[in-house]
């Protein structure tokens, strides 16, 4: 997180931080109440920032990566991960141009970790590759009249999911929501005077609420204690637009199209709420009471905006239809599965 952004937010703001990023802004709760349903901003230092630039940027991405690369432009950001050679995610990460260069944004827990594997793979490829998780401030907003406020910012918006535009040294990407969301990114004046204005019809909230939304929307953000644990279809990667099975080879391409092409996926990724006051842990087993097998694993979890709390797991299919679920024991905290926005009527218990 830049200094002065981090100062900001602190001393004008009234955030209280973690070693990451903000929990909240003095009352978590309201935070998470309005999180959901209200006009929202929040800072996004929780993710970090690998940037890739150079004349073979593109090809070195595209032989790694596993979704087409090659659709990523100053107008178009893009869902993508990068596997090993088994076929199972690293980690995921959305790609975004600035400039003339191509970003990853991903988990801060993830970034040293990719950073080294990206330089392993480099060889004689023309490409620089940095951790510029310090080049830029981020933040996002959310809300049902959120467009009306960003008017005040800039004369257009971006119109489809995944759509980017550039203007007065913003970059702005709409992302998958039910409710209109945007995520902005700039210099710390600019994201500044944003804020300020943002702030005027929208209600600052801790940083994970973002996670909040995403996990709402089935969009798995893989730290790196679920680091290759997931083949990208059990993660549902392919129904949020983030892997292609046409754009050629990659690492771990022949697993990731077996599964595909030759096989029932016998597990996904499902949405689920706990109750109580203690969260899941990415990581953390999920087991069929019945059988007192693991079913499957978190993906990740936030605060519920109402009580409890939401998450993502990948879970053996046939447990989801009959078995009762619990977390990280069979005596654990039951799981209630709930409904993806993309989820077909029969994918659902």
């Amino acid at each position: 997180m830049k200094d002065n952004w981090k100062e900001y937010l602190e001393h004008d703001a009234g955030a209280v931080f973690n070693e990451i990023a903000v929990e909240h802004f003095g009352n978590p709760e309201r935070e998470s109440r309005v999180s959901t349903a209200g006009n929202t901003i929040m800072d996004l230092s929780q993710f970090g920032l690998i940037a890739i630039h150079g004349e073979d940027a593109i090809n070195f991405m595209q032989n790694l990566f596993c979704n087409d690369v090659r659709n990523v432009d100053a107008n178009n950001s893009q869902l993508s991960a990068i596997c090993n050679a088994k076929g199972r995610i690293l980690a995921n990460f959305r790609i975004f141009m600035r400039g003339d260069s191509y970003y990853l944004q991903l988990p801060v827990s993830q970034v040293e970790g990719i950073l080294k594997k990206l330089q392993m793979y480099k060889l004689m490829s023309k490409v620089d590759i940095v951790d510029a998780s310090n080049s830029f401030v981020r933040i996002g907003c959310c809300g049902p009249t959120i467009e009306q406020e960003l008017a005040t910012i800039s004369t257009t918006l971006p119109e489809s999911v995944n759509d980017t535009i550039q203007q007065n040294k913003l970059t702005i990407i709409r992302i998958s929501d039910a409710l209109p969301r945007f995520e902005l990114i700039g210099e710390f004046e600019e994201i500044k005077t944003a804020w300020q204005r943002l702030n005027v019809q929208a209600a600052p909230v801790g940083s994970y609420q973002w996670q909040l939304h995403d996990i709402l929307n089935g969009i798995p953000n893989i730290e790196s204690a679920v680091s290759e644990a997931f083949v990208p279809q059990t993660a549902n990667l392919h129904k949020i637009g983030a892997l292609s099975f046409t754009k050629g080879c990659y690492p771990g391409q022949e697993v990731v199209a077996r599964s595909q092409y030759l096989g029932k996926l016998k597990r996904q990724m499902y949405l689920a709420h706990i109750d109580g006051d203690t969260p899941a842990l990415p990581g953390d087993n999920v087991f069929n009471v019945d059988s007192g097998e693991v079913a499957g694993k978190v993906v990740d979890c936030q605060r519920s905006a109402d009580q409890g709390y939401e998450l993502l797991a990948v879970l053996r299919i046939a447990d989801t239809k009959t078995a009762t679920l619990t977390l990280n024991s069979t005596e654990g905290t039951k799981l209630e599965i709930g409904k993806l926005p993309y989820q077909e009527p029969d994918e659902t218990a």
